[in-house]
């Protein structure tokens, strides 16, 4: 059981780092998009300046969202109980929900190890460790997400109005 442990450690600590990672692309790209979105702000044209700004709110809201995912520390964890479907073991959006008992339980019975084994408090640190690393990882996976999200919102909107703006000269 400890080396199965050690092996799902190893794979949520991954998804961990691919999470940070995105996260730091993101912080990249939002940084560089409001850097552009600032030369906008100082148009002649009220119809680009507002929805430049406008853009450039969204930019900073999903720096926020992305760096607050690179602080993983404000994540809560939390203990839930997972209800019985198809469950990937080592997959960590489908351990995130398992208490540290349950999970070993869970993982005793799908990879057949022998009735009445009784995990060692090793196993069960190990657990609890896996479990909070994989809420951590959902938790950062998902704050990406919404901070992608508010990063095409802003490209979009800045797209959409400096074409309208620029085509038909509107003026606020």
């Amino acid at each position: 059981m400890k080396q199965l442990l050690k092996y799902i450690l190893s794979q949520t600590l991954e998804h961990q780092k691919i999470a940070e990672t995105k996260h730091g692309v993101g912080i990249a790209l939002t940084s560089g998009f409001a850097v552009i979105v600032i030369n906008f702000v100082g148009s002649e044209n009220a119809f680009i300046k507002s929805s430049s700004i406008i853009s450039l709110v969204f930019c900073i809201l999903s720096l926020a969202m992305s760096f607050m995912a690179v602080g993983s520390k404000l994540i809560k964890v939390k203990e839930k109980l997972k209800e019985k479907e198809i469950v990937n073991y080592i997959y960590f959006n489908d351990i995130k929900n398992f208490s540290p008992l349950q999970y070993l339980d869970e993982l005793s019975i799908a990879y057949d190890f022998p009735k009445g084994y009784i995990p060692d408090s090793f196993e069960i640190d190990l657990a609890k460790t896996i479990i909070s690393i994989s809420q951590r990882t959902a938790a950062k996976y998902k704050l990406f997400n919404i901070s992608i999200a508010l990063l095409f919102a802003s490209i979009i909107l800045l797209f959409v109005f400096c074409l309208v703006g620029g085509i038909y000269g509107i003026q606020l």
